[in-house]
């Protein structure tokens, strides 16, 4: 099915030939799986709980180690104790990256344009130049389609260094 090319200014300028991003069959796990891939490498994973070693205090000995019948003790900062560390806390620099195989990931991407496709809802952006990085520029454009962005798939390549800074969120 043919797609609007639009150019930077929001006007149509033609039509282009999508077949090969379409799939015949759509196949709604590859969809998910690259959805909860993409989700899943979006994640900062920088959880930190400190430990009983990180917890400031705890150096003295509370009560002696026998004659008062209650249990041992070494530290007020245990995981066990108010105040003390976490025993099993997250801790930084996770990776929570999932792996797809590359031919379900490219399944996974046709079958959503061919989704989009079947609604008419694929537009393509005509190669323009961009002389300098301007987050307002892109906007603009958009603002021209009228995009409920809770359902909208974007596909980029980028051809110019400067488009992809224009797109970056902070």
């Amino acid at each position: 099915m043919a797609s609007k090319i639009i150019d930077i200014n929001g006007k149509e300028s033609g039509s282009a030939n999508v077949e090969v991003l379409l799939v015949d069959h759509v196949n709604k796990q590859c969809i998910f799986e690259q959805v909860i891939a993409q989700d899943a490498g979006m994640r900062q994973g920088t959880a930190s709980t400190l430990s009983r070693a990180e917890v400031r205090g705890g150096g003295k000995k509370p009560r002696p180690q026998k004659g008062t019948g209650r249990a041992q003790l070494g530290s007020t900062r245990a995981s066990h104790c108010v105040g003390g560390g976490c025993a099993l806390g997250p801790k930084p620099n996770r990776n929570y990256k999932l792996y797809l195989n590359d031919k379900s990931a490219a399944i996974g991407l046709k079958s959503a344009f061919s989704l989009k496709d079947k609604n008419n809802s694929i537009y393509v952006l005509k190669n323009t130049e961009i002389a300098k990085p301007s987050a307002k520029l892109i906007s603009d454009c958009i603002s021209f389609f009228e995009i409920n962005w809770k359902k909208s798939f974007s596909y980029w390549r980028w051809q110019q260094k400067f488009s992809f800074k224009c797109c970056q969120l902070k």
